[in-house]
């Protein structure tokens, strides 16, 4: 498990990436991931909500990762769906790249 992983320069903005062992065995190979988006109606919650999912596919031999995001309230109130979803596509761009 990787914790926090930075994907942008905010508090929210950070993932959590679990890769089981045997993934990293496989370098010639292209490995996909799941990516959990917690819900919250935009509102309300965190990544740590869907860690569970994460460690249950992991286990399964899946690479999965919870993203954190800016939610739609205090003290983030001047945010919108369409700076959620971009800051949703760093993460996506940022876990490729690592």
């Amino acid at each position: 498990m990787n914790n926090n992983q930075d994907y942008e320069k905010n508090d929210r903005n950070v993932y959590t990436l679990f890769i089981p062992q045997f993934a990293l065995d496989r370098k010639n190979e292209t490995n996909g991931i799941i990516l959990w988006v917690h819900g919250g109606a935009w509102k309300g919650g965190d990544k740590e909500g869907m860690e569970y999912l994460c460690r249950l596919y992991s286990q399964q031999g899946y690479i999965s990762a919870t993203v954190g995001y800016t939610i739609l309230a205090k003290p983030y109130k001047n945010f919108n769906i369409y700076r959620i979803i971009d800051e949703i596509t760093a993460c996506i761009k940022a876990i490729k790249k690592n």
